[in-house]
């Protein structure tokens, strides 16, 4: 599936990419407040922070004797299992297997790594990396009230009739404090790719705050829908590619029963096995919104950022410039609030976070598209992003760096006049807007009719 921007269409798929989270962090200790501070990580892995200042990439962290195989499409499942069989019988240890990608990640010999390397139905390996979580705390109220609005806020959230009642989000996070009051025990099911620990709670902050801004009852942009905590980070928000794909794996197997939304606010070095599984989850008609990234620099050189198959989301501030921070570029479909974003905490059932970030922007986006789909429910994947795209406001973001120009909105009612959304004609329209050039940008410019819709 191709990007829907001129610019990604020309300048074809970008680089794969690992990913880390993009605006999390241990909350420092609060047993009582209702707003727990945060402050920035200094795990081993640092992921780019939240600072309009002195810009850094993501660094790079392997997890020692650990790699992800992906055998080649095609290869059958019984050379799948005699390959696994073989390389556990030479002494490799198997600690995943993904269905989504065709793959396993493991424990290896080098000897293993170079003779899978030679092995026709291996498509690649990969090292297993490190991902983690950064975030910067701020202390005022903003953005559901204005994504419902194409000019300006009101201090009033307006869902347009919508609440993404019967749609389901998937939080690829630390967690989520599954008892917290924002959610009224919306939850469907849950699943955390750690070693070691099967809970889904949240022992961050992150995942909870990121969980509340698409879906929560105050803070959120879909008040209704279905939650589902997938936990791939670990308490010190750290985590592996490996984990991810294994999360990825599961909204996969979970999934196609509901219009579902995966949402990543993770961000990291480049992982070809990490695109492939987002790749291959919109193929089975889930979207999948990821962060652009908080370092200031080229969305495309990350991943999951420069996933082509993404809905890659920049932040903005309350002035919808882009924030300093924020990533930029071919690769980032689109804007949304990002700097001074209140939501839940995980400290207590009541708690409160406020987050800069690009994590926070990207939720924004997730609970548009949990509306979206409960607007269009029968959409693909592919159309939503066309659909979401189509929908937004064009022309306002400042210091966009060559980045698509389109800020968030979610009234998915009437469309923007210069937008082809929902205009595809019908039998007994006007036909006031026909498939031309123009909308073949955006996708399928009649994502809620697409009987009626003739691309050229």
């Amino acid at each position: 599936m191709q990007r829907r921007t001129v610019t990604k269409y020309l300048n074809g798929l970008c680089a794969a990419g690992a990913i880390a989270l993009i605006g999390c962090q241990a909350p420092i200790a609060s047993d009582s407040a209702d707003e727990t501070l945060l402050e920035e990580s200094s795990g081993a892995v640092t992921a780019s922070t939240a600072k309009a200042t002195n810009p850094t990439t993501t660094a790079v962290k392997t997890i020692p004797d650990e790699y992800i195989v992906v055998f080649r499409n095609g290869t059958s499942a019984a050379t799948t299992s005699s390959a696994v069989q073989a390389m556990r019988s030479q002494g490799a240890t198997i600690k995943k297997t993904y269905s989504l990608i065709n793959g396993v990640a493991g424990k290896f010999t080098a000897a293993h790594v170079e003779a899978l390397r030679k092995d026709p139905s291996v498509l690649y390996v990969e090292p297993n990396q490190v991902v983690t979580a950064s975030a910067i705390q701020n202390n005022a109220e903003f953005g559901i009230d204005r994504v419902d609005s194409r000019t300006d806020t009101d201090t009033r959230y307006n869902d347009f009739g919508f609440d993404g009642s019967g749609v389901h989000i998937f939080v690829l996070d630390t967690g989520i404090r599954t008892t917290h009051s924002e959610f009224t025990g919306r939850f469907g099911a849950n699943f955390s790719a750690i070693d070691g620990s099967n809970s889904v709670e949240d022992c961050n902050g992150h995942g909870t705050n990121v969980a509340s801004i698409a879906a929560g009852t105050r803070f959120g942009v879909a008040k209704r829908a279905t939650v589902h905590s997938v936990r791939v980070l670990g308490c010190n928000g750290e985590g592996t590619t490996a984990d991810v794909i294994e999360g990825l794996n599961f909204v996969k197997n979970v999934a196609p029963a509901f219009p579902s939304v995966a949402n990543l606010s993770l961000e990291g070095p480049p992982s070809t096995a990490l695109n492939d599984a987002v790749l291959a989850l919109s193929n089975a008609e889930v979207p999948v919104v990821v962060a652009a990234g908080n370092s200031g620099s080229d969305a495309c050189n990350g991943s999951p950022s420069g996933a082509p198959s993404a809905i890659t989301v920049g932040a903005v501030d309350r002035n919808i410039t882009r924030a300093g921070f924020s990533n930029f570029g071919f690769c980032v479909d689109i804007f949304a609030p990002g700097t001074q974003v209140r939501g839940a905490g995980n400290a207590n059932d009541n708690a409160q976070l406020v987050f800069d970030g690009t994590s926070q922007a990207a939720p924004h986006v997730a609970g548009g598209t949990a509306l979206y789909l409960q607007r269009f429910p029968r959409t693909q994947a592919a159309k939503v992003t066309g659909g979401i795209l189509g929908n937004a406001t064009q022309g306002i973001v400042g210091d966009a760096r060559d980045s698509n120009d389109l800020f968030l909105f979610i009234d998915f009612n009437t469309p923007p006049q210069q937008s082809c959304f929902g205009r595809c004609g019908g039998q007994s329209s006007d036909f006031s807007c026909a498939c031309d050039e123009f909308c073949t940008i955006f996708g399928d410019c009649c994502a809620d009719e697409p009987i009626f819709c003739k691309q050229k």
